[in-house]
Protein backbone atom coordinates (compact mmCIF):
# COMPACT_ATOMS: atom_id res chain seq x y z
CA UNK A 1 0.00 0.00 0.00
CA UNK A 2 3.41 2.57 0.81
CA UNK A 3 4.48 1.72 -2.48
CA UNK A 4 1.60 2.59 -4.38
CA UNK A 5 1.22 5.82 -3.00
CA UNK A 6 4.73 6.52 -3.66
CA UNK A 7 4.26 5.97 -7.20
CA UNK A 8 1.27 8.16 -7.52
CA UNK A 9 3.19 11.40 -6.37
CA UNK A 10 5.73 10.40 -8.65
CA UNK A 11 3.39 10.55 -11.17
CA UNK A 12 2.31 13.68 -10.67
CA UNK A 13 5.55 15.15 -10.26
CA UNK A 14 6.72 13.98 -13.72
CA UNK A 15 3.86 15.42 -15.64
CA UNK A 16 4.74 18.90 -13.64
CA UNK A 17 7.87 19.12 -15.03
CA UNK A 18 7.00 18.26 -18.78
CA UNK A 19 4.36 21.28 -18.78
CA UNK A 20 7.80 23.66 -17.30
CA UNK A 21 9.86 22.47 -20.10
CA UNK A 22 7.22 22.76 -22.45
CA UNK A 23 7.03 26.75 -21.47
CA UNK A 24 10.63 26.84 -20.82
CA UNK A 25 11.15 26.33 -24.94
CA UNK A 26 8.73 28.31 -26.40
CA UNK A 27 11.07 31.42 -25.13
CA UNK A 28 13.35 31.38 -28.38
CA UNK A 29 12.61 32.33 -31.84
CA UNK A 30 9.01 32.59 -33.08
CA UNK A 31 6.00 30.74 -32.17
CA UNK A 32 6.03 28.13 -34.65
CA UNK A 33 2.28 26.61 -35.29
CA UNK A 34 0.46 24.94 -32.74
CA UNK A 35 0.66 21.36 -32.54
CA UNK A 36 -1.91 19.00 -32.07
CA UNK A 37 -3.61 18.84 -28.62
CA UNK A 38 -1.96 15.94 -26.98
CA UNK A 39 -4.01 12.69 -25.30
CA UNK A 40 -5.52 14.25 -21.64
CA UNK A 41 -3.45 12.42 -18.90
CA UNK A 42 -4.54 10.16 -16.55
CA UNK A 43 -5.30 11.25 -13.17
CA UNK A 44 -4.30 10.23 -10.24
CA UNK A 45 -7.94 8.68 -9.40
CA UNK A 46 -8.14 7.02 -12.64
CA UNK A 47 -4.94 5.41 -12.02
CA UNK A 48 -6.01 4.44 -8.40
CA UNK A 49 -8.67 2.44 -10.25
CA UNK A 50 -6.67 1.15 -12.80
CA UNK A 51 -4.96 -0.72 -10.21
CA UNK A 52 -7.68 -2.41 -9.25
CA UNK A 53 -9.42 -0.28 -6.61
CA UNK A 54 -13.27 0.27 -6.66
CA UNK A 55 -15.17 3.60 -5.13
CA UNK A 56 -15.63 7.40 -5.78
CA UNK A 57 -13.59 9.56 -5.62
CA UNK A 58 -13.91 10.19 -1.94
CA UNK A 59 -13.18 6.83 -1.33
CA UNK A 60 -9.93 7.47 -2.98
CA UNK A 61 -9.17 10.52 -1.01
CA UNK A 62 -10.09 8.37 1.78
CA UNK A 63 -7.88 5.69 0.85
CA UNK A 64 -5.05 8.32 0.44
CA UNK A 65 -5.23 9.54 3.76
CA UNK A 66 -4.01 5.96 5.21
CA UNK A 67 -7.45 3.78 6.04
CA UNK A 68 -5.22 1.17 4.88
CA UNK A 69 -3.76 -1.36 6.56
CA UNK A 70 -2.17 -1.28 9.47
CA UNK A 71 1.86 -1.71 8.92
CA UNK A 72 4.71 -4.06 10.41
CA UNK A 73 4.84 -2.57 14.37
CA UNK A 74 7.90 -1.29 15.22
CA UNK A 75 10.15 -2.80 18.02
CA UNK A 76 8.89 -1.99 21.93
CA UNK A 77 10.95 0.60 23.35
CA UNK A 78 13.33 0.06 26.40
CA UNK A 79 11.15 0.01 29.32
CA UNK A 80 11.21 3.51 31.66
CA UNK A 81 12.52 3.48 35.44
CA UNK A 82 10.08 2.61 38.01
CA UNK A 83 8.26 5.09 40.35
CA UNK A 84 9.02 5.94 43.30
CA UNK A 85 7.13 4.26 45.96
CA UNK A 86 4.05 5.39 47.50
CA UNK A 87 3.54 6.64 51.00
CA UNK A 88 2.52 3.75 53.33
CA UNK A 89 -1.62 3.44 54.02
CA UNK A 90 -3.07 3.98 57.57
CA UNK A 91 -2.73 1.16 60.11
CA UNK A 92 -5.84 -0.73 61.13
CA UNK A 93 -7.34 -0.36 64.32
CA UNK A 94 -6.06 -2.59 67.42
CA UNK A 95 -8.13 -5.87 67.24
CA UNK A 96 -9.61 -7.43 70.55
CA UNK A 97 -7.52 -9.00 73.29
CA UNK A 98 -7.78 -12.29 73.69
CA UNK A 99 -8.64 -14.02 77.06
CA UNK A 100 -6.69 -15.84 79.54
CA UNK A 101 -6.76 -19.64 79.71
CA UNK A 102 -7.94 -18.94 83.61
CA UNK A 103 -10.92 -16.56 81.99
CA UNK A 104 -11.96 -18.98 79.42
CA UNK A 105 -12.02 -21.86 82.42
CA UNK A 106 -14.34 -19.24 84.57
CA UNK A 107 -16.79 -18.48 81.75
CA UNK A 108 -17.14 -22.53 81.08
CA UNK A 109 -19.00 -22.10 85.12
CA UNK A 110 -16.08 -23.23 86.80
CA UNK A 111 -14.64 -21.32 90.25
CA UNK A 112 -11.94 -20.76 92.07
CA UNK A 113 -8.64 -18.75 91.78
CA UNK A 114 -5.59 -19.08 89.72
CA UNK A 115 -3.87 -21.70 91.99
CA UNK A 116 -7.37 -23.86 92.24
CA UNK A 117 -7.13 -23.60 88.12
CA UNK A 118 -3.46 -24.66 88.06
CA UNK A 119 -4.47 -27.89 89.89
CA UNK A 120 -7.32 -28.12 87.64
CA UNK A 121 -4.83 -28.48 84.89
CA UNK A 122 -2.89 -31.01 86.32
CA UNK A 123 -5.85 -33.57 85.88
CA UNK A 124 -7.44 -33.91 89.51
CA UNK A 125 -4.67 -36.49 90.59
CA UNK A 126 -5.53 -38.66 87.33
CA UNK A 127 -5.30 -38.87 83.97
CA UNK A 128 -8.01 -37.47 81.38
CA UNK A 129 -8.70 -40.90 80.67
CA UNK A 130 -9.20 -41.81 84.22
CA UNK A 131 -11.44 -40.22 86.71
CA UNK A 132 -13.24 -41.10 89.43
CA UNK A 133 -16.96 -40.79 89.94
CA UNK A 134 -18.22 -37.45 91.57
CA UNK A 135 -21.59 -36.28 92.55
CA UNK A 136 -22.55 -32.35 93.52
CA UNK A 137 -23.48 -32.02 97.16
CA UNK A 138 -26.97 -31.24 97.07
CA UNK A 139 -27.26 -27.29 97.93
CA UNK A 140 -23.90 -26.44 98.44
CA UNK A 141 -20.43 -26.06 95.77
CA UNK A 142 -19.01 -28.93 96.41
CA UNK A 143 -18.53 -32.37 95.59
CA UNK A 144 -18.39 -35.47 96.74
CA UNK A 145 -16.22 -38.83 95.75
CA UNK A 146 -19.01 -41.55 94.71
CA UNK A 147 -17.13 -44.28 92.97
CA UNK A 148 -14.04 -45.32 91.39
CA UNK A 149 -15.42 -44.50 87.88
CA UNK A 150 -12.77 -45.25 84.95
CA UNK A 151 -10.05 -45.05 87.42
CA UNK A 152 -7.60 -48.54 86.96
CA UNK A 153 -4.85 -47.40 88.98
CA UNK A 154 -4.24 -49.23 91.92
CA UNK A 155 -2.78 -46.16 93.69
CA UNK A 156 -5.56 -43.08 94.16
CA UNK A 157 -4.65 -39.77 95.09
CA UNK A 158 -8.10 -37.86 96.07
CA UNK A 159 -8.10 -34.18 94.40
CA UNK A 160 -8.73 -31.57 96.25
CA UNK A 161 -11.08 -29.85 93.78
CA UNK A 162 -13.39 -30.71 90.77
CA UNK A 163 -14.62 -28.80 88.19
CA UNK A 164 -13.59 -25.62 90.49
CA UNK A 165 -15.03 -27.00 93.72
CA UNK A 166 -13.46 -28.46 96.47
CA UNK A 167 -13.97 -32.04 96.79
CA UNK A 168 -15.57 -32.72 100.66
CA UNK A 169 -16.91 -35.97 101.36
CA UNK A 170 -15.92 -39.63 100.24
CA UNK A 171 -18.98 -41.13 99.64
CA UNK A 172 -20.91 -43.77 101.30
CA UNK A 173 -19.37 -47.52 99.79
CA UNK A 174 -17.57 -44.89 97.21
CA UNK A 175 -15.24 -47.80 96.84
CA UNK A 176 -16.71 -50.95 98.13
CA UNK A 177 -14.67 -53.89 97.87
CA UNK A 178 -12.72 -52.40 95.41
CA UNK A 179 -10.00 -55.54 96.03
CA UNK A 180 -7.12 -54.40 93.99
CA UNK A 181 -6.92 -50.91 95.48
CA UNK A 182 -3.75 -50.72 96.83
CA UNK A 183 -3.23 -47.00 98.29
CA UNK A 184 -5.43 -43.93 99.36
CA UNK A 185 -4.38 -40.21 99.65
CA UNK A 186 -6.60 -38.22 101.20
CA UNK A 187 -6.79 -34.24 100.59
CA UNK A 188 -7.10 -31.56 102.87
CA UNK A 189 -10.55 -30.47 101.47
CA UNK A 190 -12.26 -33.56 102.52
CA UNK A 191 -13.73 -33.15 106.04
CA UNK A 192 -16.24 -36.95 105.72
CA UNK A 193 -15.75 -40.34 105.01
CA UNK A 194 -18.98 -42.51 104.56
CA UNK A 195 -20.19 -45.29 106.11
CA UNK A 196 -18.43 -48.40 104.03
CA UNK A 197 -16.44 -46.20 101.62
CA UNK A 198 -13.31 -48.42 101.79
CA UNK A 199 -15.28 -51.83 102.97
CA UNK A 200 -13.42 -55.04 101.47
CA UNK A 201 -10.57 -53.28 99.91
CA UNK A 202 -8.50 -56.11 100.55
CA UNK A 203 -5.22 -54.98 99.47
CA UNK A 204 -5.57 -51.58 100.67
CA UNK A 205 -1.95 -51.01 102.52
CA UNK A 206 -2.09 -47.67 103.11
CA UNK A 207 -4.17 -44.49 103.70
CA UNK A 208 -3.19 -40.97 104.43
CA UNK A 209 -6.26 -39.23 106.32
CA UNK A 210 -6.01 -35.52 106.36
CA UNK A 211 -6.03 -33.34 108.90
CA UNK A 212 -9.35 -31.69 107.55
CA UNK A 213 -11.28 -35.10 108.28
CA UNK A 214 -14.21 -34.52 111.28
CA UNK A 215 -16.43 -37.91 110.78
CA UNK A 216 -15.47 -41.35 109.64
CA UNK A 217 -18.06 -43.09 108.98
CA UNK A 218 -19.16 -46.68 110.02
CA UNK A 219 -17.39 -49.97 108.53
CA UNK A 220 -15.40 -47.08 106.63
CA UNK A 221 -12.30 -49.33 106.38
CA UNK A 222 -14.09 -52.81 107.36
CA UNK A 223 -12.15 -56.19 106.09
CA UNK A 224 -9.20 -53.80 104.55
CA UNK A 225 -7.08 -57.03 105.77
CA UNK A 226 -4.05 -55.67 103.99
CA UNK A 227 -3.97 -52.35 106.25
CA UNK A 228 -1.15 -52.12 107.69
CA UNK A 229 -0.77 -48.30 109.81
CA UNK A 230 -3.61 -46.08 110.41
CA UNK A 231 -3.68 -42.62 111.61
CA UNK A 232 -6.56 -40.34 113.57
CA UNK A 233 -5.71 -37.10 113.07
CA UNK A 234 -7.01 -34.44 115.96
CA UNK A 235 -10.09 -33.02 113.74
CA UNK A 236 -11.35 -35.99 113.81
CA UNK A 237 -14.41 -35.67 116.23
CA UNK A 238 -16.39 -38.62 115.41
CA UNK A 239 -16.08 -42.12 114.28
CA UNK A 240 -18.57 -44.86 113.64
CA UNK A 241 -18.73 -48.31 114.73
CA UNK A 242 -16.15 -51.25 113.17
CA UNK A 243 -14.94 -48.32 111.16
CA UNK A 244 -11.43 -50.82 111.33
CA UNK A 245 -12.99 -53.74 111.87
CA UNK A 246 -10.88 -56.55 110.82
CA UNK A 247 -7.75 -55.03 109.83
CA UNK A 248 -6.15 -58.35 110.32
CA UNK A 249 -2.93 -57.05 108.88
CA UNK A 250 -2.37 -53.71 111.64
CA UNK A 251 1.01 -52.88 113.52
CA UNK A 252 0.54 -49.56 114.57
CA UNK A 253 -2.66 -47.35 115.62
CA UNK A 254 -1.72 -43.70 116.19
CA UNK A 255 -4.82 -42.01 118.25
CA UNK A 256 -4.98 -38.50 118.17
CA UNK A 257 -8.49 -37.72 118.30
CA UNK A 258 -9.06 -34.97 121.11
CA UNK A 259 -12.72 -35.20 121.32
CA UNK A 260 -14.61 -37.86 119.20
CA UNK A 261 -17.57 -39.57 120.24
CA UNK A 262 -16.84 -43.33 118.73
CA UNK A 263 -18.96 -46.47 118.13
CA UNK A 264 -18.37 -49.72 119.38
CA UNK A 265 -16.12 -52.64 118.09
CA UNK A 266 -13.98 -49.64 116.50
CA UNK A 267 -10.73 -52.50 115.95
CA UNK A 268 -12.53 -55.92 116.40
CA UNK A 269 -9.36 -58.28 115.68
CA UNK A 270 -7.01 -55.41 114.65
CA UNK A 271 -3.68 -57.10 113.92
CA UNK A 272 -5.15 -60.37 114.59
CA UNK A 273 -2.81 -61.78 111.77
CA UNK A 274 0.56 -60.41 112.92
CA UNK A 275 2.77 -59.75 115.80
CA UNK A 276 0.79 -57.56 117.66
CA UNK A 277 0.01 -53.52 117.66
CA UNK A 278 1.32 -50.37 118.78
CA UNK A 279 -1.16 -47.80 120.16
CA UNK A 280 0.19 -44.59 120.20
CA UNK A 281 -1.56 -42.10 121.93
CA UNK A 282 -1.30 -38.51 120.38
CA UNK A 283 -0.32 -35.16 122.17
CA UNK A 284 -3.77 -33.77 121.79
CA UNK A 285 -6.07 -36.65 123.78
CA UNK A 286 -6.80 -35.97 127.04
CA UNK A 287 -9.43 -38.18 128.24
CA UNK A 288 -8.99 -42.45 126.31
CA UNK A 289 -13.05 -43.28 125.44
CA UNK A 290 -13.88 -46.68 126.69
CA UNK A 291 -15.07 -48.15 122.89
CA UNK A 292 -11.14 -47.17 121.66
CA UNK A 293 -10.67 -50.86 122.45
CA UNK A 294 -14.53 -52.31 123.32
CA UNK A 295 -15.52 -55.29 121.38
CA UNK A 296 -18.96 -57.52 122.25
CA UNK A 297 -16.92 -60.82 121.96
CA UNK A 298 -13.83 -60.26 124.12
CA UNK A 299 -12.63 -62.98 121.67
CA UNK A 300 -12.29 -60.68 118.73
CA UNK A 301 -10.77 -57.60 121.07
CA UNK A 302 -7.95 -55.90 118.83
CA UNK A 303 -4.39 -57.92 119.24
CA UNK A 304 -3.02 -54.60 121.12
CA UNK A 305 0.38 -55.57 122.81
CA UNK A 306 2.23 -51.95 123.56
CA UNK A 307 0.40 -48.83 124.06
CA UNK A 308 2.97 -45.28 124.53
CA UNK A 309 2.00 -41.54 124.97
CA UNK A 310 3.60 -38.93 122.59
CA UNK A 311 5.85 -36.86 123.74
CA UNK A 312 4.15 -34.04 125.70
CA UNK A 313 0.82 -35.81 126.09
CA UNK A 314 -1.69 -34.32 128.04
CA UNK A 315 -3.59 -37.11 128.52
CA UNK A 316 -5.39 -36.60 132.28
CA UNK A 317 -7.39 -39.60 132.62
CA UNK A 318 -7.52 -43.81 132.57
CA UNK A 319 -10.69 -45.44 132.84
CA UNK A 320 -11.55 -48.76 131.11
CA UNK A 321 -10.19 -48.82 128.10
CA UNK A 322 -7.76 -51.34 128.43
CA UNK A 323 -9.81 -53.36 130.64
CA UNK A 324 -9.57 -57.29 129.54
CA UNK A 325 -6.88 -57.03 126.64
CA UNK A 326 -5.19 -60.05 127.15
CA UNK A 327 -2.15 -59.14 124.59
CA UNK A 328 -1.17 -56.29 126.01
CA UNK A 329 1.71 -56.64 127.44
CA UNK A 330 3.46 -53.06 128.26
CA UNK A 331 1.95 -49.08 128.51
CA UNK A 332 3.81 -45.62 129.72
CA UNK A 333 1.88 -43.55 131.68
CA UNK A 334 3.42 -40.15 131.63
CA UNK A 335 3.00 -38.09 134.84
CA UNK A 336 0.02 -35.68 133.03
CA UNK A 337 -2.27 -38.52 133.95
CA UNK A 338 -3.73 -37.59 137.64
CA UNK A 339 -7.34 -39.67 137.38
CA UNK A 340 -7.21 -43.66 136.85
CA UNK A 341 -10.47 -46.13 137.35
CA UNK A 342 -10.23 -48.74 139.71
CA UNK A 343 -9.49 -52.33 137.73
CA UNK A 344 -8.90 -50.29 134.84
CA UNK A 345 -5.98 -52.95 133.78
CA UNK A 346 -7.75 -55.92 135.21
CA UNK A 347 -7.44 -58.75 132.62
CA UNK A 348 -4.97 -57.71 131.46
CA UNK A 349 -2.42 -60.53 133.12
CA UNK A 350 0.71 -60.30 130.95
CA UNK A 351 0.81 -56.52 131.65
CA UNK A 352 3.98 -54.55 132.78
CA UNK A 353 3.09 -51.01 133.62
CA UNK A 354 5.48 -47.80 133.55
CA UNK A 355 4.57 -45.09 134.90
CA UNK A 356 6.75 -41.45 135.15
CA UNK A 357 5.66 -40.89 138.80
CA UNK A 358 7.16 -41.47 141.10
CA UNK A 359 4.91 -43.20 143.75
CA UNK A 360 1.06 -43.53 142.92
CA UNK A 361 -0.69 -40.20 142.51
CA UNK A 362 -3.77 -39.06 144.84
CA UNK A 363 -6.35 -39.91 142.40
CA UNK A 364 -5.33 -43.20 141.22
CA UNK A 365 -8.26 -45.04 142.52
CA UNK A 366 -7.41 -48.74 144.77
CA UNK A 367 -6.29 -51.34 142.55
CA UNK A 368 -6.02 -49.70 139.54
CA UNK A 369 -3.65 -52.08 138.37
CA UNK A 370 -6.12 -54.89 138.75
CA UNK A 371 -2.67 -56.74 140.09
CA UNK A 372 -0.43 -56.00 137.14
CA UNK A 373 3.19 -55.50 137.96
CA UNK A 374 3.67 -51.57 138.04
CA UNK A 375 7.80 -49.87 137.91
CA UNK A 376 7.38 -46.39 139.35
CA UNK A 377 10.20 -43.12 137.89
CA UNK A 378 10.09 -45.20 134.46
CA UNK A 379 11.60 -42.70 132.18
CA UNK A 380 11.69 -43.77 128.58
CA UNK A 381 14.19 -41.16 127.54
CA UNK A 382 16.91 -42.63 129.72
Amino acid sequence: MGKMKKWLLGALSVLTLCAVSVGASACGGQNGADGKDGADGKSAYQIWLDNGHTGTQADFLEWLQGDGKDGVDGKDGVDGKDGADGKDGTDGKDGVDGKSAYQIWLDNGYKGTEADFLEWLKGDGVSSAEILQYQRISGKEEYRVIGIGTVSSLDIEIPVTYKGFPVTEIGERAFYEQVYLESVSIPDSVASIGNSAFYGCKSLTSVEISDSVASIGDSAFYNCTSLTSIEIPNSVTNIGGNAFAYCSSLTKIYYNAETATCGICLFTRAGANGDGVTLTIGASVKTLPYELTYVVDEFNKPKITKVVFEEGSVCESIEYTFKNLSSLTSIEIPDSVTSIAEGAFSGCNSLTIYCEAESQPSGWENNWNGGCTVEWGYNKTA
